[in-house]
Parts: structure tokens; sequence; C-alpha cells
């Protein structure tokens, strides 16, 4: 019993990881296999109206020109009931194309599809173009193109969102609303012990214990070339203080 239920929700699962990447095909065969049913039964229809036509001719001993006439006919209706025509062979040959694109790890020939797509891929809620956009970052990234990589990361708008996006997502941006704000366009580094930005009139200086405060501050506080840390009440020699840089 056990058995029977693990396989029922295996079978489950299958069905539903299978459906979306067997929709868009089903789709699009059932499209092409009803237009080619139309075609078929009007050019079925037309052979028929020929072969009965001729027929008739034949029972009342006609002329010949008139029956080779009608066996082209005839022909001419057969021929364009060729399978190889009604092959859907364009879909596949497509498919091939793009799967050795990304075999190569090429991805402008699956790109190229997923705009061809788009509006199908949108209502599937599909993230394969932003997979396929990070999978671009990585091999110019692979090639040493790094600056190209940036370029294209800035030019590649909103237009390819990804509904697994946190930065879209409304639920962790409510969490993240009373937080303080991440970017910050110029860092600013302030001493604890007066309050001044540290900048190239008053550099930061790290102690051996490695907290850093602003050479002005530690002028104010040394004594016979000595300072005692604010944090931790040690003593050192004011020569020990070496300067920070800031890349």
């Amino acid at each position: 019993m056990a058995v029977q239920e693990s396989a029922a929700q295996l079978s489950m699962t299958l069905k539903v990881q299978e459906y979306p990447t067997l929709k868009v095909p089903y789709e699009t065969l059932n499209k092409r296999f009803r237009a080619a049913q139309k075609n078929i039964d009007r050019e079925t229809s037309h052979v028929t109206m020929v072969v009965a036509e001729l027929e008739k001719t034949l029972s009342s001993c006609p002329a010949v020109d008139s029956v080779v006439s009608l066996l082209d006919g005839v022909v001419e209706k057969l021929s364009v009931l060729k399978r190889k025509d009604l092959v859907n062979i364009e879909m596949f040959l497509t498919a091939k194309e793009v799967e050795e694109s990304l075999e190569r790890r090429e991805t402008a020939t699956c790109l190229a599809w997923c705009h061809d797509n788009k509006s199908r891929l949108r209502k599937m809620k599909s993230c394969l173009e932003f997979s396929l956009r990070i999978q671009e970052f990585i091999e110019l990234i692979r090639q040493n193109k790094r600056l190209d990589a940036v370029r294209q990361c800035y030019k590649e708008d909103g237009s390819s969102k990804s509904p697994d996006c946190p930065v879209c997502s409304r639920s962790l941006n409510k969490l993240a609303q009373p937080l303080p704000m991440a970017h910050c366009a110029n860092s600013r580094l302030v001493c604890k012990i007066s309050g001044d930005v540290m900048n190239e009139n008053n550099p930061p200086m790290m102690l051996p214990n490695g907290y850093v405060y602003g050479y002005n501050s530690l002028l104010s506080i040394r004594q016979d070339d000595k300072v005692v840390c604010p944090r931790t009440k040690e003593v050192f020699h004011f020569s020990q203080a070496e300067k920070v840089y800031i890349m």
C-alpha cells in the first residue's frame, strides 16, 4: 500500500514538473496539426473530385488527349499531399540549433528564441531569459572581458524581470523598510574620540590593538609621548600608531 502511494505521489510530481515544459510545444503542435488536417481534408476532396471526373470521362470512351489532361490533373493534386511538406521540421531544427549553441556556451541564439516567444514565456512566468543573462555575464568574465560584462549589466533594463528577484519581492521590501539605507555614494570615517571626519587633514591612525582614531585626536590625548585607548584603556607609545590607507 505504501509503495502504491509513493508511486502515485512520484507520478503526480513528475506531471507537475513536466506540464510547464510540455505546454508550449504541445500547443504549437496542436495548432500545426489542426492546420495540416484542414489542408489534407481540402486537398483530399479536390483529388476525389478529379478522380470522379476521370472515371466519368473513361466510361464514355473519350479521346486520349482528354484522358492525359485528366491524369495530369490527378498527379498535380496528389503531389500537394506529399508528406514532406506536412512535416513540422522547422521547429525541431530551431530547437537543435539552440541546444548546440548552448553546448558551445553561446547564449545569443537562445536569447533570440526567447525574444520571439516572450509572450509565452511571460505567461509561464519563466526565468529562462534571466538565467541566460546571468550565463552571458559569466561567459564574459570567463573570457576576461570584465568591462564588457559590467556594461552588459548596465545595458539590460527591467524588461526581463525575474519573479524570483528578492529586490522586487513585496514581502522582503516590507521587512527591509525600517532598516537604514545601504547605499552610500561617498563613505566617511568619523573619529570615535572627537566626532570629526578623518581625511587627509586628519588621517586615520591605528593603534596596536586594532582600534582606529583620528590623528588630531591622538595628539590631543597624548601625554609623555603615550596615548591611552579610550575603549580598552591600554597604553601605547604614540610612535606605535600606524597610518591607515583606504582604497
